[in-house]
């Protein structure tokens, strides 16, 4: 699925054209499923508890609690909630004459900062009542917050990336549980393993295969923190194969057993960005 970069959507479709926002809160209880059948949609989902999966055109994308992720469907999309999960959402129609031939898209997910909460809680705050000022007030906080989410994942500086650093980029976070080798990542990037390299350590300021393992320790991290699942499961869906491979490098990053991590994220301790992720000395990579 082609990395689509948010400017594509609002210039051409709702910022220069107007557009309508609707915003909404839900809670699943006891889990379950949102599906869009039809239409073009622009959306912002929030999590507040929980864990969300969507599944567009057979790419998934998952949302744990406190991450906020963008997602563009020109026909439909499936969103599966664990029990317990409570969510608020942004979204606008597209205009499916102004969307690229190949616009569904699972975007980056971030941490829900408190300038992105305050615009989803003013948003839904408007309700659901239609007038003129009314109108006028919901779009202008749909258009806020989706600059919001775009200063905090970044697409404002995104095109000053190379195209082979975000293609390894988006590679890694989509495959990490496969381990990919560094020749795959290469392959994919278009270029040499040195160059691949030079990228990651110029713009990254970290490696492909530690960006790689501190993306898989991340994903692990937040199941734990967020779910009941056991850790052989944890490190099946993850890549580590076992879940004593998967307690010594939680040890390893964090110093905790995961047990610890469980017992603190229970207790309403937030994840790490992938960004935010302990790196390790050299010597120990």
């Amino acid at each position: 699925m082609r990395r689509l970069d948010l400017s594509e959507i609002q210039e051409t479709a709702f910022i220069r054209r107007g557009a309508n926002f609707s915003f909404g809160q839900t809670a699943y209880p006891d889990g379950g499923e949102f599906r869009v059948t039809s239409g073009a949609y622009a959306a912002l989902i929030l999590l507040e508890t929980g864990t969300m999966s969507t599944v567009i055109d057979r790419n998934r994308r998952e949302l744990h609690a406190g991450e906020c992720g963008i997602f563009i469907n020109r026909t439909g999309r499936r969103s599966t909630y664990a029990p317990g999960s409570r969510v608020m959402w942004c979204e606008t129609p597209l205009l499916k004459s102004a969307l690229p031939a190949r616009s569904d898209f699972l975007g980056d997910r971030v941490r829900a900062s408190q300038r992105i909460l305050t615009l989803f809680r003013e948003g839904i705050n408007c309700g659901l009542n239609s007038s003129p000022t009314l109108d006028t007030l919901r779009n202008a906080l749909g258009e806020a917050l989706f600059a919001a989410w775009r200063i905090e994942a970044g697409q404002d500086v995104i095109g000053h990336m190379p195209p082979s650093l975000i293609a390894a980029k988006s590679y890694i976070d989509q495959h990490y549980a496969e381990k990919p080798s560094l020749e795959q990542l290469a392959s994919v990037a278009g270029v040499t393993s040195p160059y691949l390299i030079d990228l990651f350590r110029r713009h990254q300021g970290t490696t492909p295969i530690r960006y790689l393992r501190n993306v898989r320790a991340q994903a692990a991290l937040r199941l734990i923190r967020h779910t009941d699942m056991s850790l052989a499961s944890i490190a099946d869906i993850t890549g580590y194969g076992s879940a004593f491979h998967l307690s010594r490098e939680v040890r390893l990053m964090n110093g905790q057993s995961p047990r610890s991590i469980r017992q603190r994220g229970i207790h309403g301790q937030t994840s790490h960005t992938m960004g935010d992720a302990t790196r390790l000395p050299d010597d120990q990579h």
